[in-house]
């Protein structure tokens, strides 16, 4: 579990890149980094801090 990482609730999360066919994730949640697959980061809740931006795949997220 990712909470066995050291990930908790209220930690922002950011998405770093994507694999070649979306799949892994690379993400930097609180001062990790890890990489998910599509299946395990459809599990997350959470809460945009800012808009996403109009092109490209970074947004910054809050952990719910």
């Amino acid at each position: 579990m990712l909470v066995d990482l050291g990930c908790r609730p209220g930690q922002t999360v950011r998405l770093e890149r994507r694999g070649l066919f979306g799949s892994p994730l690379y993400l930097c949640i609180g001062d990790r980094r890890m990489a998910l697959r599509s299946e395990e980061a459809r599990l997350l809740l959470l809460e945009p801090l800012v808009p996403a931006p109009a092109s490209g795949d970074r947004m910054v997220a809050s952990a719910s």
